[in-house]
């Protein structure tokens, strides 16, 4: 085996000698100690100058066995110069054994193979990285705009109670009969047409004692529904306000659209009503938008 590692076997002989420690763990496993403990020799200048030349000339002549070579060296710097011992010995037998049997023991298409599936465990790794972080970073997304949709549904509840409180006081004044103070109303009329963002709004100031808004939204002369819906909105979107059928009224200046409600319903800001009329085929189909400011002292 000697002979095998130095080179100087014929070809034949060196494929005889592949082929039994391919086949016999045994084998490989001797030829494994035999070149840690030549590697060994090596480095600690315990080889003639014979055996160092023909070492040198055959056995590291292979990238790998030289590699090899440098790693013992460095073993050999770590633990310190002294003489050989045997823990050390058995030690060294034992990394070489173990990294023989991973790559001198393959055979050059199983090296390759072994070499690529290293790298696709390496870009799997990766990719489970940055997987795990984008899943964590849409979890947070996501459960922000649970958190958000959550406090939305919070307060849509809260206004919902407080308009329940306001329609059962108004039906409680309702049925107390004609004896009960008169209702505080306030009227205010809109036209359609304005660009929101460019031209100022109809400003509506009204004070704590007003218990009811009256809009009454003029029609384009060309509008001929059946009837209409008027759907309240905030400047953000959210509806506080939706009544229909409602029915068109002839006044002197024109066919207006009376949308009436409790004050309680709208809070100091800017609002956006959205007209819609009823067609033939029974859907509501956009017609006008109006724009107010509503403000309290």
């Amino acid at each position: 085996m000697i002979r095998y590692l130095m080179g100087e076997l014929s070809p034949e002989d060196m494929s005889r000698i592949e082929t039994e420690f391919f086949a016999d763990d045994r084998c490989f496993e001797r030829l494994a100690a035999l070149e840690s403990e030549l590697v060994d020799s090596y480095v600690r200048g315990m080889l003639s100058e014979e055996d160092r030349e023909r070492l040198e000339k055959a056995f590291l002549a292979s990238p790998a066995r030289r590699s090899k070579v440098e790693f013992a060296r460095a073993l050999l710097a770590a633990a310190g110069a002294g003489p050989p011992r045997e823990a050390e010995e058995s030690w060294q037998v034992r990394v070489w054994r173990s990294l023989g049997a991973l790559f001198q023991g393959l055979q050059p298409a199983l090296r390759v193979a072994t070499g690529l599936a290293a790298v696709v465990l390496v870009l799997g790794a990766a990719w489970l990285v940055v997987e795990t972080a984008r899943l964590r970073n849409q979890l947070g997304v996501v459960q922000a705009q649970r958190r958000d949709a959550e406090d939305r549904l919070a307060q849509q509840r809260a206004r919902l109670e407080q308009l329940t409180q306001q329609l059962r006081r108004e039906r409680e004044q309702r049925a107390a009969g004609p004896s009960r103070l008169p209702e505080v109303a306030v009227s205010l009329i809109l036209t359609p047409g304005l660009v929101r963002g460019l031209e100022e709004p109809a400003r509506l100031a009204i004070s704590a004692q007003v218990q009811r808004l009256r809009l009454e939204l003029d029609l384009p002369e060309q509008a001929a529904y059946r009837s209409y819906r008027a759907t309240i909105r905030t400047a953000e979107g959210g509806q506080v306000w939706s009544e229909d059928p409602l029915r068109a009224r002839t006044r002197d200046s024109g066919k207006a659209v009376v949308l009436s409600f409790p004050a309680a319903v709208l809070t100091p800001g800017e609002y956006l009503v959205e007209l819609r009329g009823l067609t033939e085929s029974g859907a509501f189909e956009a017609l006008e938008s109006y724009y107010f400011r509503l403000s309290r002292p």
